[in-house]
């Protein structure tokens, strides 16, 4: 890559790529921009039933490395896992906005056809259709085990309108500001990676996107919200 002089470049990693630093190092001197990591959750539990291998301190300690070699990250999570509860998504939600995440996507544990999951869930009866047309990882297409498909829906729409707004894009233009002012000085006698405006500039364009999300798809919220007080009423 070095001698084919590529500027510019990304690529989908794991988290276990951030222990070596010099791999990084040299991710950033070709023109490494953005990583993009399926961290998939940031509650303990969830991380073991998905048998991913990580910890939530290698989320964290992945986030910061990449970042200190100047090259972005897009998060991936996951919500719906049997271990999660109410309170996951506002954790996940909390997370994503503090840990500095250029871009993030929040998709709902889908049960595909195939898999082992969807031969759990169907077992337990626990599938609420097979309109296959809305098991794209944004649709709550199960009957969670800990809240109502309508609270876990929801979760997530309100992960994304949290991340995607003016006021974090705000946060992270001052942010980039303010390191660029500071790191300028700093490259006099240290080599320094400067912030990127992509950030800022995302979560601009995502709000719009999560509004269009939203107009398109409320009459399948009235439906989780039609299940749900259905479940109620026979308990």
């Amino acid at each position: 890559m070095k001698q084919a002089k590529i500027k510019r470049w990304s690529c989908q990693i794991r988290v276990e790529v951030s222990r070596d630093i010099e791999l990084v190092r040299q991710m950033s001197e070709t023109g490494c921009q953005t990583v993009y990591i399926g961290f998939e959750s940031i509650n303990p539990d969830s991380l073991k039933e998905m048998q991913k291998g990580q910890t939530v301190d290698d989320v964290k300690n992945s986030i910061r490395i990449f970042r200190n070699f100047g090259i972005n990250v897009h998060g991936m999570f996951i919500l719906g896992a049997d271990s999660d509860t109410k309170d996951t998504a506002a954790m996940t939600s909390k997370f994503c906005r503090d840990s500095g995440l250029t871009s993030v996507q929040y998709m709902i544990l889908t049960p595909l056809p195939g898999t082992e999951l969807y031969r759990k869930l169907e077992k337990e009866g626990r599938l609420l259709h097979k309109r296959w047309d809305y098991y794209d990882a944004m649709h709550v297409v199960f009957q969670p085990k800990f809240l109502t498909p309508v609270e876990l829906q929801q979760g997530m729409i309100e992960c994304f309108s949290d991340f995607y707004s003016v006021t974090h894009a705000f946060h992270d233009a001052l942010n980039v500001f303010f390191v660029t002012s500071i790191n300028a000085v700093r490259r006099l006698h240290h080599r320094v990676y400067f912030p990127s405006w992509v950030s800022p500039l995302v979560k601009l364009f995502g709000k719009r996107v999560v509004k269009k999300w939203l107009a398109f798809n409320g009459s399948y919220l009235g439906y989780l919200k039609v299940i749900t007080e259905s479940d109620s009423g026979r308990k």
